[in-house]
């Protein structure tokens, strides 16, 4: 089964399988769970639903986890200025 933008016949065409991979993915992204996403698609079992569902799952967390990490840095990088600053003081 052919899935998404093809080529064929010299120029490109979509197919239905690919449209409903692309809307599964986009409405996984609402996490709005297997459920939400069998909603939209039709899937009649959980396999393919839940995949997409986890999918946007952890991707979710990827960006939380990424977000806070990168402000515990910012963080820790002006506690270590604001320690500069006050040793320039002292001396």
């Amino acid at each position: 089964m052919k899935i998404g933008l093809v080529k064929k016949h010299g120029r490109r065409s979509m197919v239905m399988h690919g449209l409903r991979k692309n809307a599964a993915s986009e409405v996984a992204a609402l996490m709005v769970g297997t459920a939400g996403v069998k909603t939209v698609t039709g899937h009649r079992s959980n396999e393919m639903a839940e995949f997409y569902a986890q999918h946007a799952s952890k991707r979710a967390m990827n960006e939380l986890v990424v977000t806070k990490w990168n402000e515990s840095l910012e963080e820790k990088e002006r506690a270590v200025k604001r320690r500069q600053r006050g040793l320039r003081r002292i001396k």
